[in-house]
């Protein structure tokens, strides 16, 4: 099965709104990891 490959660009704006979430720790668990997925994933950061 092919696995299907996703493109993700994050403006600076939503990268830093990102780690405010991820830093602050409260939000639900399934946020946090969704927030450090789209992070990872970014195609902007070298």
């Amino acid at each position: 099965m092919r696995q299907t490959t996703y493109s993700v660009l994050l403006s600076a704006e939503e990268r830093a709104h990102l780690r405010t979430v991820i830093g602050h720790g409260i939000a639900p668990a399934r946020l946090l990891t969704h927030a450090r997925i789209l992070l990872k994933a970014d195609q902007g950061e070298g």
